[in-house]
C-alpha cells in the first residue's frame, strides 16, 4: 500500500519530521488517496495535516463534493478550510480561461492559509504524461518536456509517480469512497480529449505503454536541461536584456537566455517555440516595438534592450499611496527615513511639505516642472529622456506636496521655493525598484 508514494517522498525529501502539511482536497480519487496516504505516515513523521477545498461554483454537484469533503475530514479529525468562488466570473473579469481562473484561485487560496510548511497537491503520473503530450501538441521546448515539477517552493506532489489505476485499486482495497467530477468525462476540453480519446487511441494502435514512454522522455529532458542550465554567458541575465549582447549569440543560445529570463522574473508562464520566435524577432526591429504573449505578458524593445512589460503589474500588484511622517515610513516603494536633522545619503525638502507629503505611483497625464529646466514636462517624456525602462516606471516613487509633484525619486526634483527650515529624507529602495 502507498508504494510509489513512499518512494517518491523518500527519494525527493518532500516531507520533514514535524511538517505542517495542507492537502488540496477536491474530493476526487487522487486527492482522497493523497490524504489517506499522508494520514498513514502522520504519526511516524509527526505531521500536522489539514485540508483545503474550493467550491468553484459552476457544477450542480459542487455542494455534494463539499459535503463529502467535510464528512471525510470530520471522520479523520482533519482541520478543513473552504473557499467559495465562481471561476467563470473570475475568467471574464481577467479575460482568461475558466481553467486558468480556477488554477489561480486555488493557488491563491492555498497560499493564503497561514502556518503551513508544505502544500500537497494530488497530481499523478497520468496527469504528468497528459501534460507533456499537451505541451508537445502546442509546440513546447525542452523545458515543457520536463512535465509537472515534483516540488516548488511550498508545493509538493507526493503521488506524481503513482499511476491512476493504482490509486483506484488501492482506494477499493481501503473501501474508501470518492467523488467523480463529471466534467472530466466530457470531451469539451482539450485536456479531456487527450485523456479520454487521444492517449487510449495511441495505446491501442501504437504503444500500450505510451504513458511510460512520455515519462521516460520527461526524465531524459530533466537530465538534458540540467546540462543546458550550466551553460554560462558573458553577461548577467538582468531585468532587461541588451540587444547588443543577444546579437552576439546563436539563436539556440538566445532562446536559452529568454527562458532563463522568464524563469527568473516570471516563473509561472509556459511559452511555446512560437512565442520564443516572437521575442527573438524584436532584436531585429526598432525601439518601442513589442510582442504580446500569453497570460497578459508583453515583451518590448526599449533603449536597445528587451524587457517584460506586464499589464498584470497593475492588476496583481496594487501600490498604495502613503503619507510620509517623521520617522520610519515603510511603503510599497521602499522605506523613507524622515528626520529633522541631516542624515547620510539623504535629500532635503522644506519642512512644511511634511504637512501633506505623499508618495504614490505614476498616473496617466502626470506632469511636473523639473528643476533647472524651463516649463513643465510630461512624466512619460521625462522617463523617456532619462531612459527609464518601461518595466520600472510603475515602481518609481513620486513625491507630492498638496498633490503637486515635487520629486521623481531619485531622478529629479521639481522647481519649488526653498526654505531655511528643512527635513531630510533617506530612501532605501526595495527589489521592485531595481
Amino acid at each position: 500500500m502507498y508504494k510509489e508514494f513512499l518512494k517518491t517522498i523518500e527519494n525527493n525529501n518532500l516531507i520533514k519530521n514535524g511538517d505542517r502539511v495542507l492537502v488540496g482536497l477536491s474530493g476526487g480519487a487522487d486527492s482522497v488517496y493523497l490524504l489517506r496516504a499522508l494520514l498513514a505516515i502522520k504519526e511516524e513523521h509527526n505531521l500536522s495535516i489539514s485540508a483545503a477545498h474550493i467550491n468553484h461554483g459552476i457544477r450542480e454537484t459542487a455542494k455534494r463534493d463539499e459535503d463529502f469533503v467535510k464528512d471525510l475530514c470530520d471522520k479523520f479529525s482533519v482541520p478543513l478550510f473552504i473557499d467559495h468562488i465562481n471561476m467563470n466570473d473570475i475568467a471574464k473579469k481577467y479575460k482568461i480561461t475558466s481553467e486558468e481562473a480556477g488554477r489561480k484561485a486555488r493557488y491563491n487560496f492555498f497560499n493564503s492559509i497561514e502556518n503551513i510548511d508544505k502544500i500537497a497537491l494530488a497530481h499523478n503520473l497520468d496527469d504528468n504524461a497528459e501534460t507533456i503530450l499537451f505541451r508537445i501538441i502546442r509546440g513546447t521546448g525542452i523545458q515543457g518536456l520536463t512535465g509537472i515539477p515534483i516540488n516548488r517552493d511550498k508545493i509538493i506532489r507526493p503521488i506524481l509517480n503513482t499511476k491512476r489505476i493504482e490509486i483506484i485499486e488501492e482506494l477499493k482495497a481501503l473501501n474508501q469512497e470518492y467523488m467523480v467530477d463529471e466534467t472530466n468525462l466530457s470531451n469539451d476540453y482539450t485536456r479531456n480529449k487527450i485523456r479520454n480519446l487521444l492517449i487510449p487511441y495511441i495505446e491501442e494502435e501504437f504503444n500500450n505503454k505510451f504513458k511510460d514512454a512520455l515519462i521516460r522522455l520527461k526524465d531524459n529532458s530533466i537530465d538534458s536541461l540540467e546540462i543546458i542550465n550550466n551553460i554560462k554567458f558573458d553577461f548577467e541575465i538582468d531585468k532587461s536584456l541588451p540587444v547588443e549582447n543577444l546579437l552576439n549569440l546563436s539563436k539556440p543560445e538566445r532562446f536559452l537566455v529568454y527562458r532563463k529570463y522568464l524563469e527568473k522574473y516570471h516563473s509561472n508562464i509556459d511559452l511555446s517555440q512560437i512565442h520564443f520566435e516572437a521575442i527573438d524577432s524584436l532584436i531585429y526591429l526598432e525601439n518601442n516595438s513589442g510582442v504580446d504573449l500569453a497570460g497578459g505578458l508583453r515583451f518590448e524593445r526599449h533603449n536597445d534592450e528587451l524587457s517584460i512589460l506586464k499589464d498584470t503589474y497593475k492588476k496583481c500588484i496594487i501600490l498604495k499611496d502613503t503619507f510620509l511622517k517623521m520617522g520610519i515610513n515603510k511603503t510599497d516603494f521602499g522605506t523613507f527615513y524622515v528626520s529633522s536633522e541631516e542624515i547620510e545619503d539623504s535629500f532635503s525638502l522644506p519642512k512644511h511639505f511634511l504637512d501633506n507629503l505623499k508618495v504614490r505611483s505614476r498616473k496617466p497625464g502626470d506632469k511636473f516642472k523639473p528643476k533647472g529646466l524651463n516649463g513643465s514636462k510630461k512624466l512619460k517624456d521625462f522617463f523617456n529622456d532619462i531612459k527609464v525602462s518601461p518595466y520600472k516606471r510603475d515602481f518609481v516613487p513620486i513625491l507630492l506636496f498638496n498633490d503637486k509633484i515635487i520629486y521623481v525619486v531619485p531622478y529629479r526634483k521639481a522647481e519649488f521655493e526653498e526654505t531655511n527650515e528643512k527635513i531630510w529624507i533617506r530612501w532605501e529602495k526595495n527589489e521592485r525598484n531595481d
